[in-house]
């Protein structure tokens, strides 16, 4: 959607507001002077003529939507009445009639501004221009209350997001939408991959793809393999706009799928295993991972005493799980599978081997 198209769509909703608001009715020429006051207003530089036509034209849509014999759904229809015409037409809405509204605009608006901040570093470039596109419909001077009263922070400490060259972020969404190969230089080898899926984890673009070839100083020839490729390791890319996928394994392909794999296992996915956890109580005989935080949707208390619970849940075999596990090592022990046990216990001694120097 353009910034002319969201800067409507604002107006238009802001009629329907002013119509619900003014039970005595609302004129093209009251509805321009007052939405000429609102930030999301953006028609700099039309006339005066021009601008008249504008508001008579969101008016007379609404009317006609909601007007007798409008079409809008049976019961949203005959709920508008128009008397007089040109810039001085009122519209009203009828007597125990109400026009159905979506959530109220500034609400709406400062919501938007709120998400949109923190999702904007985690979207490809096209996707950032949409999302810069609309911040000048919404600049204020006045503190918006949602982000004054409401954040949206990260978990865990969080580090600088990586350098990454956006040529290449901007080839890689290119081949990804358009469905072609692209070439790229990543680890030392020359890399044809045909991409299936783009995500960030943490501040981190990754790109998921069927790699074709593979060729450098050690290796040449056909990998044929799924492999997960850090973006801003990658350079020299070139998208093949003239050829196509070496298989239809996109018709298969599904990016959530991938990442609940073994594959997903760096990136807070991998698959999902029963765990036995026995768990630390405080000095109230709580655990705030039992009765607070839990660890999944599906966990339980399989036996409990003074000092412990021993708890069953679902968890992903995953890095992440190993990190807050090893977080956590002071009042929760993993007890089963093994191999999670052991390399928690390996990575455990790896840290103490550190700091005992």
């Amino acid at each position: 959607m353009s910034a002319k198209s969201i800067e409507n769509y604002y107006c238009h909703q802001h009629c329907i507001n002013l119509l619900t608001e003014r039970k005595e009715g609302l004129t093209p020429r009251e509805f321009l002077a007052n939405v000429k006051e609102q930030a999301f207003y953006n028609r700099d530089g039309s006339s005066k003529e021009s601008d008249f036509k504008w508001a008579q034209r969101i008016l007379e849509g609404i009317y006609h939507y909601h007007g007798d014999c409008g079409d809008a759904p049976r019961d949203q229809v005959d709920i508008m009445v128009r008397s007089g015409t040109g810039m001085d037409a009122v519209y009203k809405v009828k007597d125990q009639k109400q026009l159905p509204l979506s959530a109220s605009l500034s609400d709406s608006r400062e919501v938007i501004m709120l998400a949109s901040e923190n999702l904007k570093d985690k979207m490809p470039p096209s996707k950032q221009q949409i999302l810069l596109d609309v911040f000048p419909l919404f600049s204020e001077s006045k503190p918006r209350q949602v982000q004054t009263l409401y954040a949206l922070k990260d978990a865990g400490y969080q580090t600088i997001a990586p350098e990454i060259d956006k040529t290449v972020l901007k080839n890689v969404e290119t081949a990804l939408e358009s469905g072609k190969p692209i070439t790229f230089e990543y680890s030392g080898a020359k890399r044809k991959v045909d991409p299936y899926g783009l995500f960030v984890y943490g501040k981190t673009f990754f790109l998921v793809g069927y790699e074709r070839l593979k060729s450098g100083a050690a290796t040449k020839g056909m990998t044929d393999e799924y492999r997960t490729y850090a973006v801003h390791r990658m350079s020299h890319s070139e998208v093949h706009n003239k050829q196509h996928f070496a298989m239809k394994a996109t018709e298969e392909f599904v990016l959530e799928d991938y990442l609940a794999s073994s594959a997903g296992k760096y990136f807070n996915g991998g698959l999902e295993s029963e765990v036995t956890l026995k768990m630390k109580k405080n000095y109230q005989g709580l655990n705030k991972f039992v009765d607070e935080y839990k660890l999944s949707a599906c966990q339980w208390v399989e036996s409990e005493d003074q000092s412990h619970y021993v708890l069953k849940a679902k968890a992903r075999d995953c890095l992440a799980f190993k990190e807050w596990l090893m977080t956590n090592a002071s009042h929760v022990e993993i007890l089963s599978p093994q191999h999670i046990r052991d390399d928690v216990i390996r990575s455990l001694q790896r840290s103490m081997s550190t700091y005992a120097a």
